[in-house]
């Protein structure tokens, strides 16, 4: 025993054999286990079994280093080539900041005092915005509250303005008041549970509505042709990208375009007469 090696080893020996010669191989073990107790010895090599360094090992750590010291030479390449870049600067830097020289200075020869210029001008300060106002306001206060009066007189201020050159969309001018035809996929409510109020786009742009208490009602980028209809669902606010791209439908008719990038919905609501 004291030339084999371990007793796992030996035990797997005794099992070979055993079932070479054509016997039990686990009755030849369970025998050689009551004849030799296992004296719990340290585990030993297998006989015939020689252990060999493995040579990629030795490639690898030479590889390992060749990368570090690599690695080290460059940062002390970009060390060194950092401590001159600042000299540079700091040479260039005191070189334009010398004055040209003075040549001549004019004065009074009296008081010894030297005219320096006039002064220089104050920076321009920052304006702020003007402050929102709401369309339409002006002329629904100057036709006694009439949206149907403040409306005419929007239509032909706009007019005017574009007769005199300004800019304006006589286009959707002239449109206000055609009927609803859809141009893509509808979102939102049925027909039949819809408070009204239509929201096309116009051009590709987000549109989110919010319930009252900020939970998302619906979201989507909306593509040029979709249109949203508002269920009677109170407290619904409407979250746009750009409100000038969303026609505002109201009782099936075109009313105008949304104003701000947020608007509640039930403003848009066209009171009944």
């Amino acid at each position: 025993l004291d030339d084999l090696p371990s007793r796992p080893f030996i035990i797997g020996y005794v099992r070979a054999y055993a079932n070479l010669l054509g016997l039990d191989g686990d009755a030849a073990v369970s025998r050689f286990k009551a004849d030799v107790p296992d004296e719990s010895e340290p585990l030993r090599a297998p006989v015939g079994v020689r252990r060999e360094a493995d040579p990629r090992f030795g490639l690898i750590l030479i590889c390992g280093l060749l990368v570090v010291g690599a690695i080290g030479l460059w940062n002390v390449a970009q060390r060194a080539m950092a401590k001159d870049e600042p000299r540079a600067q700091v040479a260039q830097a005191t070189a334009a900041a010398v004055p040209a020289p003075i040549t001549s200075v004019s004065g009074s020869a009296g008081d010894g005092s030297v005219p320096l210029g006039a002064p220089l001008p104050a920076p321009v300060e920052s304006t702020t915005p003007e402050p929102y106002k709401t369309p339409g306001l002006d002329d629904a206060a100057a036709n006694g509250g009439s949206a149907d009066a403040a409306s005419a007189a929007s239509k032909a201020r706009a007019v005017a303005l574009a007769e005199a050159g300004g800019f304006v969309d006589v286009a959707h001018i002239a449109a206000l008041g055609s009927p609803f035809k859809a141009k893509g996929v509808i979102h939102g409510a049925a027909a039949t549970d819809s408070s009204g109020v239509v929201l096309l786009a116009r051009k590709p742009a987000s549109l989110t509505v919010r319930g009252a208490d900020g939970s998302i009602y619906f979201s989507r980028w909306m593509a040029a042709g979709e249109s949203f209809r508002a269920p009677r669902t109170a407290g619904l606010v409407a979250d746009v990208s750009d409100p000038a791209l969303f026609d505002v439908y109201t009782g099936g008719v075109l009313t105008g375009r949304l104003t701000a990038t947020q608007t509640a919905l039930a403003k848009l609501v066209k009171p009944a007469v």
